[in-house]
């Protein structure tokens, strides 16, 4: 039995994405929102690029660091440029991603949580956990010599999967807890009452869920050759072929010069 689902943000309904952004955008249906905002992440990505950029200046045309030139000597430098260009390049991605999710979106990214599903908006597969199977809540705080660093939730599922989310604030832990299990009291009455606004509101792929996941992009219908295809774009790895051939390009370049 699944548990997680993911969709193309932009194959599903209408009505579902509508109801998705009143959700999260709607205290009284969102328990938690675990996001980045945009200036912090457009902030650090910026950072990323321009240093990396700076460093890859030093290291291939500049004489500033003829000191630690050993480490960076013959074939080797093929290696630092790759790495440097990588970040280059995982920093303008990010930046772009981020640019064209918020269009989409008109929310922010990250992962939120429900009454009745998790919803992980980080990206145009968004991934939602059917809390209609949990089987059980685990909160734990989590401790360092004696200092508190972050409380876990851990989601345990009835097939045996589990989702954590972490919070780094126990005041704001306890109230997340607290809301999320006075909203299951809710959540069963609006059910018992047949009251679909909010259980809209709780679960705002109620729609897709009643039509049993279907569109889902981890479908049994999806071929292998496709979710590994899917993972390879997820983890970047085009992005790390694109920084080798043009680290490569580079050396020979400069070298050839």
């Amino acid at each position: 039995m699944h548990v997680f689902y993911q969709f193309d943000f932009d194959k599903l309904s209408r009505s579902v994405k509508k109801q998705l952004l009143k959700s999260v955008s709607n205290p009284d249906y969102l328990v938690y929102a675990d996001t980045i905002s945009n200036r912090i992440w457009f902030g650090l990505n910026t950072c990323l690029v321009l240093v990396c950029s700076i460093l890859l200046w030093l290291v291939a045309f500049s004489e500033v660091l003829d000191a630690f030139s050993i480490l960076w000597d013959g074939q080797r430098a093929i290696i630092w440029y790759a790495l440097l260009l990588t970040g280059v390049l995982y920093g303008a991605h990010a930046i772009w991603q981020r640019h064209q999710l918020n269009k989409k979106f008109h929310f922010l990214p990250g992962c939120y949580l429900f009454p009745l599903a998790i919803v992980d908006a980080r990206s145009w597969k968004v991934g939602v956990y059917d809390l209609g199977q949990l089987r059980k809540l685990e909160v734990t705080h989590n401790e360092v010599n004696g200092k508190y660093k972050k409380t876990l939730f851990k989601f345990n599922f009835y097939n045996g999967s589990a989702k954590t989310l972490a919070i780094k604030d126990r005041h704001k832990s306890e109230l997340v807890l607290n809301s999320f299990n006075l909203s299951q009291g809710v959540a069963r009455t609006a059910f018992h009452n047949r009251d679909t606004l909010t259980l809209n509101g709780f679960d705002p792929f109620l729609e897709v869920r009643k039509a049993k996941w279907a569109g889902a992009l981890n479908d049994a219908k999806n071929g292998a050759k496709k979710k590994l295809l899917g993972a390879m774009v997820d983890l970047k790895l085009p992005l790390v072929l694109i920084a080798i051939a043009l680290a490569i390009l580079l050396w020979y370049g400069k070298n050839a010069a």
